[in-house]
């Protein structure tokens, strides 16, 4: 068929008469119609839409390589038992543990005595040692790492690329400086899992949710049971964070990459109210 259009910018006006097979690019904003000049004409119109920068975004951070990320480089006790919990969901996870515990410390310890855990869950764990005992447990793109020493466990601990890690998987299981202690506190380990618009599941003292809560934060309890934060036996609250994990980890990347998507306006007021913080501190230090 054939076809007359009217293209108008800028006060002036343009007739082309587009015949079969030709093609017509008309800019965007540009006002146009087309005027049938024969009795079939067939007519096919594409529009191209460039994201916004905020779509871009979104995008980028519902995007999900691994359900969990639990990255551990210092040998510390609740850190291997949560390594052990974890590891039968190995592939489903970036998990490390670089330093590790002797077997028998672990098993024979009084801070987390062994036999205060469930039947289930001893049982988990003694398989669990054994092969963690035997094994690497390096991140996925660490798998050319070995011994290390003091400063090169630093380096890694400090590099960009674990924060690009983290932000890969779904959510983060902060294993944090202290464990056995009833005084609530949390280090950078959960300050850059908030700076990288991740939500997260911690290991650590009971009433550290609450201490992040006063402090203008929001946590997930929205999503996951975060009644692990209240229970103060040291033992029956790592089998608590397992089992929030083991509930996540039972959900398909698509399902997760859509409950990333519903928290985040939660995951941008964290980050917001993280660098107020940080302001407010910067400016009170100055005026003292």
């Amino acid at each position: 068929g054939c076809k007359e259009w009217r293209i108008y910018q800028d006060n002036k006006s343009l007739k082309f008469m587009a015949h079969e097979g030709d093609i017509l690019y008309v800019p965007p904003n540009v006002f146009h119609f087309g005027i049938s000049k024969t009795d079939i004409c067939n007519t096919y119109s594409i529009g191209f839409r460039s994201p916004d920068t905020l779509t871009i975004q979104e995008d980028f951070n519902n995007f999900i390589n691994y359900k969990l990320a639990c990255i551990n480089y210092r040998e510390e006790l609740h850190r291997h038992l949560s390594v052990a919990m974890l590891y039968d969901y190995r592939d489903d996870m970036q998990l490390s543990l670089i330093e590790k515990l002797p077997r028998d410390y672990v098993l024979y310890n009084k801070e987390i005595p062994f036999e205060n855990f469930s039947i289930e869950m001893q049982n988990r764990l003694k398989q669990n040692l054994g092969l963690i005992e035997n094994n690497k447990i390096v991140l996925k793109d660490e798998d050319h790492i070995s011994n290390l020493n003091y400063h090169q466990v630093n380096k890694l601990k400090n590099s960009k690329s674990l924060l690009n890690t983290v932000q890969e998987c779904f959510a983060n299981v902060v294993t944090e400086t202290r464990y056995c202690s009833l005084m609530p506190y949390f280090s950078e380990k959960t300050i850059k899992t908030i700076a990288v618009h991740r939500p997260f599941v911690l290991v650590a003292q009971p009433g550290t949710l609450e201490l992040i809560k006063s402090l203008g934060f929001k946590t997930f309890d929205k999503w996951w049971d975060e009644g692990y934060d209240n229970e103060k036996d040291h033992n029956k609250r790592l089998e608590l964070v397992y089992n929030t994990c083991r509930e996540i980890l039972s959900k398909d990347k698509e399902t997760l990459s859509g409950m990333l998507n519903d928290m985040q306006e939660v995951l941008e007021h964290n980050y917001n109210n993280l660098f107020n913080l940080t302001d407010n501190m910067i400016k009170l230090s100055i005026s003292m």
